[in-house]
């Protein structure tokens, strides 16, 4: 299928320059070309898109599926791969036609955490891939569309029926195939063979395979086998993080139109730098929000909401802030395979120790709390033992640029920023905005 992989390599290398991939799947670039840098971007979900794919499965129903709230993804930095999807040159290098010699690149393969769009994106490209590889001799060409388990479900069900070429020829007669939450197969070996067998055979008969995980195929997904995810691996791999700064900003614009709620600029930048999260979430909060404010006798639909206004409605008891705080505690206490006894033990093993000034960076940072009450939470530590801890982690944070790749710093660094992520997605499902 598609380009083959020298010319996909030169076409790469035309846009990214000095780009580069790491194990783990995630971009990350040295000197950023002009073309990483810049406002943010939009990429037009492609119109017309449900009728480019047929849903086989009834786990969900077509109309809920493809009745996605987003009309557009709005990508920046944070998302700068993505932005290949707008060069048409580059979407119809992968159906072009095979060059001898030359291996598959296909799938192309969405991954990242729930939320981040990565659905909404591999029905588009594959409605596009549709598009260029349509003939005059199927006036109503389609892919075929699979969750995870409902492909698992129609295989067994065909395994049973002893019908399996049915089954496999279904799919070879589609004009591509998305397997959307691939990691539903987890465990599922017989299934996992007969897909990656599927996969081989598209991609020989030059018809496009678009997959969604919530990891890097290179991330070895439990349960998943490893000549799948090899086979995954090989293709085009996009990461899709959550919104950065610019893309936040632009979307809860939209939001603000969308939900007829106008914000001050104040209160969008607010709001932006308090729930750093993903379309849905943002989404939420325009809900809340309106329930909130249509709850107030002394609301004037026409005005723009300030920010007095939205610390008032959203700000928060002791009890509501010690419960968060509690929660941070756990989910750095799991991150790490301790129990939060540990943290607020003794124990000066590393492990810990850097577990507990991440616990500690995240509390103060996130809720503000006051430095002798986490020294009170963190085992009865004197506050300027937990001042020194803070400070450290927010060195490796502000000094994020200049850590070598790899580095223990650069480690820490990420792994603050996963954990902040997991939180702020807990906090903004709570709609605890903290004031």
């Amino acid at each position: 299928m598609g380009t083959k992989r020298k010319p996909l390599r030169h076409l790469f290398h035309m846009f990214f320059m000095t780009v580069e991939t790491s194990i783990d799947g995630s971009s990350v670039a040295n000197s950023k070309p002009a073309f990483f840098n810049g406002p943010a971007f939009d990429i037009v979900l492609a119109p017309g898109r449900t009728s480019k794919l047929k849903l086989w499965g009834n786990g969900l129903l077509a109309t809920d599926f493809f009745s996605m709230p987003r009309q557009s993804f709005v990508g920046d930095s944070t998302n700068a791969l993505l932005k290949c999807l707008l060069d048409h040159h580059f979407i119809r290098s992968l159906v072009a036609p095979p060059l001898a010699g030359d291996e598959s690149i296909s799938p192309v393969v969405f991954f990242g955490d729930s939320g981040t769009g990565k659905t909404s994106l591999a029905v588009h490209l594959m409605s596009q891939l549709v598009d260029y590889s349509e003939s005059g001799d199927d006036p109503n060409p389609q892919a075929l569309y699979f969750s995870g388990s409902d492909f698992y479900r129609f295989y067994l069900a065909a395994n049973e029926r002893q019908d399996l070429d049915e089954f496999r020829q279904r799919i070879l007669n589609s004009k591509g195939l998305l397997i959307d939450d691939l990691d539903q197969l987890a465990g599922k070996i017989a299934a996992q063979r007969e897909l990656k067998f599927m996969i081989d055979s598209l991609i020989e008969m030059n018809k496009p395979v678009v997959a969604t995980l919530k990891q890097s195929p290179y991330a070895a997904v439990t349960g998943i086998l490893p000549e799948l995810t090899s086979r995954l691996g090989g293709g085009v791999l996009f990461p899709v993080h959550a919104p950065g700064e610019q893309a936040r900003m632009r979307l809860l614009k939209q939001l603000s139109d969308t939900h007829c709620i106008q914000l001050t600029d104040a209160a969008l930048t607010w709001v932006s730098d308090k729930l750093p999260v993903t379309f849905p979430k943002l989404n939420h909060f325009f809900v809340q929000l309106k329930t909130e404010l249509n709850a107030r006798k002394d609301f004037d639909p026409f005005a723009r909401v300030d920010v007095s206004t939205l610390a008032v409605i959203f700000q928060h008891n002791p009890s509501a802030l010690e419960t968060m705080a509690t929660q941070i505690l756990e989910i750095v206490a799991q991150d790490f395979e301790l129990q939060t006894s540990a943290l607020k033990s003794q124990s000066r093993k590393q492990t810990v120790v850097i577990a507990r000034g991440i616990g500690i960076y995240l509390e103060r940072t996130m809720l503000g709390t006051s430095f002798k009450k986490i020294g009170n939470r963190y085992g009865n530590r004197d506050h300027t033992t937990i001042m020194h801890s803070y400070q450290k982690f927010d060195s490796i944070v502000r000094n994020a640029d200049k850590h070598q790749t790899d580095s223990k710093e650069d480690r820490q660094l990420k792994q603050i920023l996963a954990l902040q992520q997991k939180l702020n997605e807990s906090f903004a499902g709570q709609m605890t905005l903290i004031c």
